[in-house]
């Protein structure tokens, strides 16, 4: 058979062909490799298909139309290598009015500033405008009464993530007046007790009704105290420590309260007190690991009867 009666075979109509970046002519990773990358719950394995999928890619989807697509990307660019570069692009997801959308932007705005201080994010040449922009965001999301509950938790979570470069923005003290108690407690656990004070916030949080709002409130006044380095406002005789003191007395025995917060009341506990001695062996045998080992810890400290 000569050359001249040799034809192409078509493709066959069921065969796509997959898509090509006309700049490298590589082929493109599908986000639906993404999205299942994402479902099995393995960061690896996000980390390498989102690197293969590019962060040009991840930024148009993560802005654009495709809610799917927008959602996909949203959750893979906190795992790329300096991700804090595009909490530019990201903050104003934080204004739509789509609950899901905004909470899937504050989520990944906090993936992105989880770790960085603000040197950081100068190595990375985001300039300080751009994250007051992002954090302020944040909060002003956080505190919106109109806004999907699930995008306000959302960014307070956030918030408490980038901690180091938000510490401006982490005055939440009007959400401990606020009626779900979810939020609350959310904001108990990122405001910090020194700015609570400075604005009577720590006395609403240790009174909250709610005992997962009281209990979070107490764990974090309790921790700033066994911290030799909080330089807390009003010292050892400030009324407010004696109120974290009884709410932690009261609190710590409840076994549907959150083990690590019971791990900071214990902090507010007297070893050399027979009654709260007595309360940390019980807290010995508590179902949780932490509770019972930071038992044993308090109870072996040296000097102790």
């Amino acid at each position: 058979m000569g050359l001249a009666s040799l034809s192409v075979v078509p493709a066959r109509a069921s065969e796509k062909l997959r898509p090509v970046d006309p700049r490298t002519g590589m082929v493109l990773v599908p986000f639906s490799a993404l999205a299942a990358a994402e479902r099995k719950g393995d960061a690896a394995e996000v980390t390498r298909v989102a690197e293969r999928v590019g962060w040009s890619r991840l930024v148009t989807a993560a802005t654009g139309k495709d809610r799917a697509e927008a959602t996909t990307a949203l959750n893979a660019l906190p795992f790329l290598p300096g991700a804090v570069r595009g909490i530019g692009p990201l903050t104003p997801l934080l204004g739509s009015l789509e609950g899901t959308l905004a909470a899937a932007a504050a989520r990944a705005l906090g993936g992105m500033l989880a770790g960085v201080s603000p040197a950081t994010a100068d190595e990375w040449d985001v300039a300080p405008d751009v994250s007051h922009a992002a954090c302020g965001g944040l909060r002003t999301l956080a505190l919106r009464p109109e806004a999907a509950e699930e995008a306000r938790l959302a960014s307070v979570g956030a918030l408490g993530q980038g901690s180091a470069v938000c510490a401006t923005w982490l005055d939440l003290s009007p959400l401990l007046r606020d009626p779900s108690p979810a939020l609350r407690r959310a904001a108990a656990l990122v405001t910090r007790p020194v700015e609570r004070l400075a604005t009577a916030g720590s006395p609403v949080g240790v009174r909250d009704l709610d005992k997962n709002v009281a209990g979070a409130s107490a764990a974090m006044l309790c921790r700033a105290w066994s911290s030799p380095r909080a330089g807390l406002r009003g010292g050892a005789h400030e009324p407010i420590w004696n109120q974290a003191r009884e709410v932690a007395r009261r609190l710590v025995k409840d076994a549907e309260l959150a083990p690590e917060d019971v791990v900071d009341m214990m902090s507010c506990l007297d070893p050399t007190s027979a009654e709260d001695r007595g309360l940390i062996a019980t807290l010995g045998k508590h179902k949780s690991p932490p509770v019972k080992e930071r038992a044993k810890e308090l109870l072996e400290r040296p000097g102790q009867p």
